[in-house]
């Protein structure tokens, strides 16, 4: 059921299933050994400003593929009182903000659930293409890409000993220079020195 789930149930799935507990009035302890046909078993739907919709109960395992109204007890040693109930695809289809689950039973509190129905987008792929990226971009690559190109950087290119190693490397007549003649003479003396 990849996706289907995000805070709620998304809009438009199909062949959600969902777990319910059962508890006795008596003495709220966990309710075992219920089937789809266990006398006094209902359930029902009610989305969004519409009227109940009964779920007609299916025969079902704990682990059994989808069926609309498929109900089954998931383990009565491991989890008792949990059953799984498979929603029928219309509980949950396009135009509801919500669903309200119930399932009653002789004798046992009335499970009653406000399930939301989610138009919210799932992301899933590679996020990078999903910002924009041109088809075939990978995040990946990209960051494969820059780092081969700031590996060739120095480990300290603004490091204060580079810059006086580099003014030092400047001839001392033009630093002389620099400080008493203009600059378009000190240009004309920069180009007359001859590059070794």
């Amino acid at each position: 059921m990849t996706d289907r789930f995000f805070g709620g149930i998304k809009t438009g799935s199909t062949g959600v299933s969902v777990h319910l507990l059962v508890r006795r009035k008596s003495d709220n302890a966990e309710v075992t050994g219920l089937s789809f046909n266990t006398a006094g078993v209902v359930a029902s739907y009610c989305r969004q400003g519409e009227t109940p919709t009964a779920i007609a109960l299916a025969a079902q395992t704990a682990g059994g593929g989808w069926t609309s109204g498929g109900f089954a007890e998931v383990d009565a040693a491991a989890m008792p009182g949990l059953y799984r109930l498979d929603l029928p695809d219309a509980a949950v289809t396009t135009g509801a903000d919500f669903v309200t689950l119930a399932f009653l039973s002789a004798n046992n509190f009335a499970f009653m659930e406000r399930i939301p129905i989610s138009s919210d987008v799932i992301q899933s792929g590679d996020s990078f293409a999903r910002l924009g990226a041109p088809t075939g971009a990978s995040l990946a690559a990209d960051v494969s890409a820059v780092i081969a190109k700031t590996n060739n950087l120095p480990p300290d290119p603004a490091d204060a000993s580079d810059v006086a190693g580099a003014i030092a490397t400047v001839p001392a007549a033009v630093l002389a220079a620099a400080a008493t003649t203009p600059i378009a003479a000190n240009m004309t003396q920069i180009k007359s020195i001859p590059l070794s």
